[in-house]
């Protein structure tokens, strides 16, 4: 919770549907591009070499090495790193 920024600026917020979380911003009248948690964790966690992706080990180096991610929608977003090269995800293509 607030690291995730969408591009209308407000932060997005943490959702359980039927036992799976997404973020969705929380703005009610933007566009609500939902984030699965899952993925968005695998996307990070490669780029920071976790060897085993277990949750707590996934949620600390995110709280530790992650200023932001900034989402433009469910496949284009930017993830912003203390003291490290950026990473991004557009539909099709990984860059880190």
């Amino acid at each position: 919770t607030g690291k995730i920024l969408c591009e209308c600026g407000k932060y997005y917020k943490r959702n359980n549907e039927r036992g799976k979380f997404k973020w969705t911003c929380q703005d009610s009248s933007c566009q609500k591009n939902i984030v699965d948690e899952d993925g968005l964790r695998e996307f990070v966690s490669r780029r920071l070499f976790v060897g085993e992706r277990n949750e707590d080990t996934i949620a600390k180096l995110i709280e530790d090495r992650v200023q932001r991610i900034e989402i433009i929608d469910k496949d284009n977003f930017t993830v912003i790193f203390y003291k490290e090269e950026m990473m991004y995800k557009k539909q099709g293509h990984f860059h880190y």
